[in-house]
């Protein structure tokens, strides 16, 4: 699924229904309505989310790493990846090989770690958990709201 020349960095996230989106070009992106509204499905039981940034959108090394403990903004990275957690079919069940921009792992209170991988090109995701191999990558949906919103979270 990863593989190939640059060092690929792990990320684990968890699947939820989630409230809100991002706010496509915030400098600190703020979930959207209600704050004080309750976050639904895994989102809520993520305890922390480690996002780790390798490459920039020019596929230049810009590393970058930040943990974060607010479920609003764990909810919002996980509206953008739907599949995670699930056992809907991906895209690609083979993996493809590709260097890794983002990675991102949510720790629920209990069980393992959730990992999520972002490709280098943007294109393309795949997510498992623990030490378990994904079920294969999933064609990224928004790209552009993807970055900038991680890229966010990050400063």
């Amino acid at each position: 699924m990863i593989a190939s020349g640059v060092v690929g960095v792990f990320v684990v996230v968890a699947a939820a229904l989630c409230v809100g989106g991002p706010r496509v070009g915030a400098a600190d992106p703020k979930p959207e309505g209600d704050a004080k509204k309750e976050v639904a499905g895994l989102a809520k039981e993520i305890v922390k989310m480690k996002i780790v940034r390798q490459f920039d959108e020019k596929v230049e090394r810009s590393p970058a790493e930040k943990t974060i403990k607010d479920k609003a903004r764990v909810a919002q990275v996980l509206a953008l990846f739907p599949e995670v957690g699930t056992k809907k079919k991906p895209d690609d069940e083979g993996g493809r090989g590709y260097s890794v921009a983002y990675s991102i792992t949510l720790y629920p209170e209990k069980g393992d770690p959730i990992n999520l991988w972002i490709s280098h090109n943007r294109e393309f995701w795949s997510w498992s958990r623990g030490a378990d191999a994904g079920p294969g990558d999933w064609n990224m949906k928004k790209p552009k709201e993807v970055g900038r919103l991680l890229d966010a979270l990050l400063k």
